[in-house]
């Protein structure tokens, strides 16, 4: 599913409440029925990739996903193969041993997507996941998320760039100063907007 909006559009916000970092001044926000301020599983079952992401500087890309597996609460006997494979998927297992004071910002961008898939996360949530990634490893970021379809997964992609929800999404969320003012499914918001600003969000990535 993919959030669209401009900047300043209120995704960031959405994301944070779906989260849980934001408490709700309405409404609920429900996993497998029930409010995940008060669900068990919600937590364990999130990845969660934020739009300012940062590490500790002074630890290994191996110690800093190992700290996140301990936070989603991964059996140590499991972490070292799990943070591989993640790392492998954003082409980074050559990294593996260095500091994150010497990576770039992409890098840094990447180990951010990595660790949002620790523990077999079944609901993914990315805010601007492509910033700062090159062409290639945009190209590697499609390849990765479209595997993903069929594995009983959910992955929210908040993002400004419409060539991105385009390329990777099946359902489109418009958002316009904190509202979903269009959604349906990629052929239809592309082919037939029914929103002025999603039509003008449409054009002006021509």
């Amino acid at each position: 599913v993919g959030l669209l909006g401009a900047n300043g559009a209120g995704k960031t916000t959405i994301i944070r409440c779906l989260t849980g970092i934001y408490d709700l001044d309405a409404g609920t926000v429900a996993y497998e029925g029930e409010d995940i301020q008060r669900s068990k599983t919600y937590r364990p079952n999130l990845g969660y990739l934020p739009q300012a992401f940062g590490m500790f500087r002074e630890l290994t890309v191996y110690e800093m996903m190992d700290y996140f597996c301990a936070l989603k609460k991964v059996p140590k006997e499991k972490r070292p193969a799990m943070i591989e494979d993640c790392l492998q998927k954003v082409n980074l297992e050559d990294r593996i041993r260095s500091r994150v004071s010497t990576l770039s910002g992409g890098m840094v961008r990447r180990v951010g997507i990595a660790q949002s898939l620790l523990g077999d996360a079944r609901v993914i949530i990315m805010d601007e996941p492509t910033s700062g990634l090159d062409p290639q490893e945009r190209a590697r970021f499609k390849n990765m998320v479209a595997r993903m379809k069929g594995q009983d997964k959910l992955a929210l992609i908040s993002t400004h760039i419409v060539e991105d929800v385009e390329s990777l999404c099946d359902r489109v969320l418009v958002m316009k100063e904190g509202r979903i003012v269009e959604q349906g499914t990629v052929d239809d918001i592309f082919d037939h907007p029914k929103d002025d600003y999603t039509r003008q969000l449409l054009a002006a990535a021509e």
